[in-house]
């Protein structure tokens, strides 16, 4: 097989290593402003956004006997920044005190359904809106339904690292803030700056010997984001510039959304009720498909230098309410052009057909 010259993130080549050159304080200042403005409400930048799910849990003075409801997906290393305050939990009980409401791939919740059940086990609602920039709900914003909500730079962005908490609840707002300028120290600016090393080097292109020294660093810095919190000025450096250019990647990861519903809107493969009242800025597509299939469709995308992996999607985008099914993710990421959108879209329509063969 190739090795993936389509990857699922829009990573920084080590090649590109000089665009964290000029990086200065004023970034963080402007990067903030710009998503501050972009919002509507007061954002807290930080170098990884599941930073803001310990700082917010830490604000309302969770315990270890209190409860936080998570989908089945969860990456560890959000369960063990859960873990700092409270314990990861499948189902609501008396003990449960807060849900993290994931936004699975940039699909927003069905939030009316979501939010009522929320509500009504007096649950703190904490918006994962990582994967989300720019996805709505009937016309809201995702971000703006919860408590509080984070976002992540890296999967809407080229920034290695990086992401906000954003809120109106002053409690949070002060304790974060608090908890930024404590840690805010030479040593631990260092230890963050050490921190985009491991991820600017984990590429397929680079070589296998220094992916590895990547993976180790990455077992070391990745799982202490809660203990350097603030952002970096080479990530926000990388940000974009404007206001302008922000919108315009938004813009092209909807055009390739729309290119892929041309070829499969409708079908099995996805079905039109996957965005019902929402406008969709993905992080991946969800393309449905058969266990038996999913290899063969893997195969497919490999050879022409696509990489992908099986997953498994919420179809019914309701966590008290959930379906999964298989599902390949599909990248859609802003630096694939119109062309390569359509190739990966062709291959998987000649993959599937030549599966049932």
């Amino acid at each position: 097989m190739k090795r993936a010259a389509i990857n699922r993130y829009q990573f920084l080549p080590p090649s590109q290593l000089y665009k964290l050159l000029g990086a200065r304080r004023t970034d963080i200042t402007r990067v903030e402003s710009m998503l501050r403005e972009y919002f509507g409400k007061p954002v807290v930048l930080l170098n990884a956004a599941r930073t803001g799910v310990y700082l917010t849990l830490a604000a309302k003075g969770f315990k270890r006997t209190d409860e936080v409801l998570v989908p089945p997906y969860m990456p560890k290393c959000m369960l063990d920044t859960i873990a700092e305050c409270a314990v990861p939990t499948l189902h609501v009980s008396p003990a449960t005190k807060a849900i993290l409401l994931v936004h699975q791939y940039g699909y927003p919740q069905k939030m009316d359904k979501v939010l009522t059940l929320a509500r009504a086990h007096n649950l703190l609602v904490i918006e994962d809106s990582a994967a989300s920039f720019g996805s709505t709900y009937r016309g809201q914003m995702v971000g703006n339904f919860g408590d509080v909500a984070i976002f992540t730079f890296p999967k809407a962005l080229q920034t290695v690292l990086g992401g906000c908490l954003v809120t109106e609840d002053v409690e949070v707002l002060d304790f974060a803030r608090a908890y930024l300028k404590k840690q805010d120290t030479l040593v631990w600016r260092c230890t963050g700056t050490l921190a985009l090393l491991p991820h600017i080097f984990d590429v397929p292109t680079t070589a296998p010997w220094l992916r590895r020294i990547a993976n180790h660093l990455v077992l070391v810095a990745y799982s202490q984001f809660k203990y350097f919190p603030n952002p970096n000025k080479r990530v926000c450096h990388l940000f974009p510039k404007t206001r302008e250019e922000f919108m315009r990647q938004i813009e092209v990861r909807k055009r390739n959304l729309a290119i892929f519903r041309s070829y499969f809107a409708g079908t099995p493969a996805y079905p039109t009720a996957i965005e019902e009242d929402a406008d969709v800025v993905p992080f991946f597509i969800p393309y449905f498909a058969d266990y038996e299939q999913i290899p063969h469709l893997l195969r497919a995308l490999a050879l022409i230098g696509v990489e992908s992996e099986q997953y498994h999607f919420d179809m019914n985008r309701d966590m008290f309410n959930s379906h999964y099914a298989p599902s390949i993710i599909v990248p859609v990421h802003q630096g694939l052009s119109e062309a390569q959108m359509r190739m990966v879209c062709s291959t998987l329509v000649r993959a599937s057909q030549d599966s049932r063969i």
